[in-house]
């Protein structure tokens, strides 16, 4: 667990916390967008700048989509809403608003902890493996299954 001292957050990695001052308080964003080489947009990362974003912004000025969309500080992806942005950021702290009745494990989304109840506590598995009968809370989950025991 890591803190940035200058507001009082924590984060998960070395790489976020590196990643949150670089572009926070110094303001770097050393990376060229690599998909359209009229845009004047910069991130923070390297995987960033080489995906599709959908935010090239040229000197002529941004294009409508880019009033509506979010950006994370933090790691430049971005978003069609406040809400998306803030579950997002989540990740990157460790900010947990979620707790588990049963446990009391802090969770950052209710999707999360509802995953965590079902599969956990309630132990409910909805995939079964048609060759060993194996059951599974994920399709996901039967997929890497199938994989690993079966092929």
């Amino acid at each position: 667990m890591l803190f940035c001292p200058s507001i009082s957050q924590t984060y998960y990695s070395n790489s976020d916390l590196f990643n949150h001052r670089r572009v926070v308080h110094l303001k770097e964003l050393p990376y060229k967008c690599q998909k359209n080489s009229n845009c004047t947009r910069r991130f923070a990362t390297a995987s960033n700048a080489a995906t599709p974003h959908g935010l090239c912004t040229t000197k002529e000025g941004r294009n409508s989509l880019n009033n509506k969309l979010k950006v994370c500080y933090l790691c430049s992806k971005t978003f069609h809403g406040s809400p998306s942005l803030r579950l997002h950021l989540s990740e990157h702290t460790l900010e947990t608003h979620y707790k588990c009745a049963l446990c009391h494990n802090p969770f950052t989304t209710s999707s999360t902890l509802q995953y965590h109840i079902l599969s956990v506590h309630l132990k409910e598995r909805y995939f079964n493996c048609n060759e060993c009968g194996h059951r599974f809370y994920t399709s996901i989950q039967l997929n890497i299954h199938k994989e690993k025991k079966h092929t």
